[in-house]
């Protein structure tokens, strides 16, 4: 919601924030979408590798989206993260 400005203004602190609390109530999907913004560098400081660690967790859980973030991440490759696509082919 806050995120996309979904019926409120844009607010990546407060996106942050939710998703934090929606991982703590057991949202997988909230683990892999902080996992994009550490990718992207939205709302915190860049960290490709913490969002590696994020969407893995997130796989582990069965979140398909973590697969999909994962998956091109090693397609496209950043930050230290090497293209790889028989690593992206297997997410």
């Amino acid at each position: 919601m806050y995120f996309e400005a979904t019926g409120v203004p844009v607010n990546h602190t407060n996106a942050i924030e939710h998703y934090r609390l929606g991982i703590d109530t057991g949202s997988i999907e909230c683990i892999s979408q902080l996992g994009r913004l550490y990718q992207k560098g939205t709302g915190v400081e860049k960290d490709v590798k913490k969002a590696v660690e994020l969407f893995e967790k997130a796989i582990s859980l069965g979140c398909s989206m973590g697969c999909y973030y994962l998956g091109t991440l090693y397609e496209d490759g950043d930050d230290g993260i090497p293209k790889d696509p028989r690593k992206a082919a297997t997410y």
